[in-house]
């Protein structure tokens, strides 16, 4: 990968993986796989800038990008694309910067504008914004770096986000 990366992860069979500007890219110790741009197909993820990287608990590679949750089949190389708001293509809803799994198996996703919960069987997103959102200043952008340190799932499944824009409690 010969640009900055903007996101890492080693996930569990090995691999390195990282996101830069405009590309995915899987590497096995001396080889580098690249999954590039495809926002209308599956050969590619939707958006650019790959953001963050997750895998979960089943093992499926999830990308963030400035667009889009993409879901990566690594057996077939293709995509599939979830935008949190599908109705405004540049919409901050779908700068995805983090993505994590509670132990449910719901995928926690935080953009520039609002926390979801994505249901990865039907695929589709809940908005948890619009009730803690009155917390945070509407001229800033949600996300703050460094989200991951701020997720916890308590014992009883409680989950608890801090941002710079205030602290977000789910049960």
């Amino acid at each position: 990968a010969a640009q900055a990366a903007l996101s890492l992860m080693n996930d569990s069979r090995g691999f390195m993986w990282f996101g830069t500007e405009n590309g995915l890219y899987r590497f096995d110790g001396s080889r580098y796989v690249e999954y590039g741009i495809d926002s209308q197909g599956d050969k590619g993820f939707s958006g650019y800038q790959v953001n963050t990287i997750f895998e979960d608990s089943d093992g499926i590679i999830w990308a963030g990008t400035s667009g889009a949750l993409n879901r990566l089949d690594q057996k077939t190389g293709r995509f599939s694309h979830f935008f949190p708001d599908s109705l405004r293509n540049g919409s901050g809803d779908n700068v995805i910067r983090f993505v994590t799994e509670d132990r449910k198996g719901f995928l926690w996703i935080i953009s520039d504008m609002n926390i979801f919960r994505f249901n990865r069987i039907s695929g589709t997103f809940t908005n948890l914004g619009p009730d803690s959102l009155i917390w945070h200043k509407k001229e800033k952008s949600f996300y703050t770096r460094d989200e991951s340190e701020r997720f916890l799932e308590d014992h009883e499944g409680n989950i608890w986000i801090g941002t710079d824009n205030g602290l977000y409690f789910f049960r």
